[in-house]
């Protein structure tokens, strides 16, 4: 297929299948292309939504999600990139089902020990400004919960680290508290995109998770319990709901021209077209369009 760079393309990251699963059920049209290092994305359309919308599964970890970031940002050159998945809360006032927007990663696990303690060394990286206020509207226009559920929604600070928390009484858990109070949600992937799109430099990016159990020590009873899907639907809901309100405020902020219509194709800077025969390798275009033919073995170029 085509990647239809010029239209303007949102990658979605997630961590883990179940949470992909829950992305593709928005998705239409959907077909599967591949980068030149083996990474996938399924790119197709969500209704209502004037983006391409490509939906990678990254796997689990920061390390990762970094690599991954990098690459898709080289490869798309996105409008934006959202890390949507599940995440423990360490809030009590966040419930289960709940869906926190990132406002801000802190990369908990930097630090210095010595004979008087750990001593953290924060790293963290505020979310884009306008998917924000994006994220925002969605929540106070109440139309994006799936099968007319309410769940609240939380602009807070999400600490991420290579850790699965799930306990209420640890070291880690006190870590947590004392550096990072204003976290209300853990997990383990957003502060590799964050830090992705910080050295990008003009990559916008937003963690956006569905709360699956408290990281209190029942997480496999919450696990057990089928929470995980549906968390990983609430945050894919929300995405979309996102995604549908994404255009005005991107036309407002980058172009300061409301005339041009929604969704209307910004200027490519590149065009390649690539007749693959069988067993080719194909390289990504960095920015514009890239159209991909193929022909059976033994065929000429046309």
């Amino acid at each position: 297929m085509a990647v239809e760079l010029a239209t303007g393309t949102v990658v979605v990251l997630t961590p883990m299948q179940l949470e992909c699963r829950e992305m593709l059920r928005h998705l239409r049209g959907g077909e599967r292309v591949w980068h030149a290092k083996g990474t996938f994305a399924q790119v197709g359309r969500i209704d209502e939504v004037p983006w391409q919308v490509a939906v990678v599964v990254a796997g689990e970890g920061n390390l990762r999600s970094a690599v991954l970031a990098e690459r898709l940002a080289s490869w798309f050159r996105p409008v934006a990139l959202l890390v949507v998945g599940i995440a423990g809360a360490l809030k009590a006032d966040i419930d289960i089902g709940d869906v926190v927007v990132g406002t801000r990663i802190h990369g908990y696990q930097g630090g210095r020990q010595d004979d008087a303690g750990f001593h953290a060394r924060p790293q963290s990286y505020p979310a884009d400004s306008v998917l924000v206020d994006v994220a925002r509207a969605v929540d106070l226009d109440g139309a994006w919960p799936p099968n007319g559920t309410a769940p609240a929604v939380h602009f807070k600070p999400i600490a991420a680290g290579d850790i699965v928390l799930n306990s209420s009484d640890t070291p880690l858990r006190d870590q947590i508290t004392h550096h990072y109070n204003d976290a209300c949600a853990i997990e383990t992937e957003s502060a590799g995109s964050a830090a992705a799109a910080h050295l990008d430099g003009t990559l916008r990016a937003l963690t956006i998770r569905g709360i699956s159990d408290k990281a209190d020590g029942n997480k496999h009873r919450s696990d057990g319990g089928g929470l995980q899907p549906l968390a990983a639907a609430h945050a894919a809901a929300f995405t979309v709901g996102l995604l549908r309100e994404l255009d005005c405020a991107l036309v407002a902020s980058e172009d300061g021209d409301l005339s041009r219509p929604l969704g209307a194709s910004r200027p490519a800077t590149a065009v390649q077209t690539v007749d693959a025969g069988p067993g080719s390798t194909v390289y990504a275009v960095q920015k514009g369009v890239q159209n991909i033919t193929t022909r059976p073995a033994g065929a000429p170029p046309d």
